[in-house]
């Protein structure tokens, strides 16, 4: 970002959250040139280093995706044991219940496909795992944005507050589905 002709114009936020581990911004390149020094690999093999990349850095997001759908399960706990409804707590109500045993089977779906796709690019590197990245930056993001529909189900309107992360939960999980196709 120190590079002359490189200006943050503004950072932005997406669907009113600010992601702080990778923050977005609208940037202004302005006749910069990259020092031979400061190549990494060969000129011309960017895009191949990048796709190259991407594989760990899916891996990232998705067990940050995971870590996230924890915190929304057992959020979800919580508040369907002390949310009640007519007159009982809603966690007794089956489909609340089946709400939270859904999110837990695809939870564990979705790390073991995690585990799977990083054990692979550690034993066969990119080629051997394209396929397996492209599972998961498919199927994660799916299941995040349903983990998180359901949280807000059982929060109700403060689910959509900032006194939760569940409407981040859901731009993160939004933002991810369009990456996969993007980025």
């Amino acid at each position: 970002m120190d590079a002359k002709g490189v200006r943050l114009v503004r950072p932005l936020r997406w669907m009113g959250c600010i992601d702080h581990v990778a923050p977005i911004g609208e940037i202004d390149f302005d006749d910069v040139r990259v020092p031979v020094e400061n190549l990494l690999g060969k000129e011309g093999d960017g895009f191949r280093v990048a796709q190259v990349r991407l594989g760990p850095a899916r891996i990232h997001h998705c067990m940050r995706s995971i870590g996230l759908c924890e915190v929304l399960i057992e959020l979800m706990l919580a508040r369907a044991a002390e949310r009640s409804a007519f007159g009982r707590a809603i966690i007794e109500y089956d489909t609340v219940q089946r709400w939270i045993a859904e999110s837990r089977v695809e939870l564990e779906q979705a790390r073991l496909l995690t585990y799977r796709c990083a054990w692979l690019l550690d034993r066969a590197g990119h080629q051997g795992a394209w396929r397996d990245v492209s599972l998961i930056k498919v199927s994660v993001p799916a299941m995040l944005q349903r983990i998180a529909d359901r949280a807000m189900q059982v929060f109700g309107a403060m689910g959509g507050s900032d006194d939760t992360p569940i409407h981040q939960a859901l731009a993160w999980g939004r933002s991810a589905a369009h990456r996969r196709w993007t980025g």
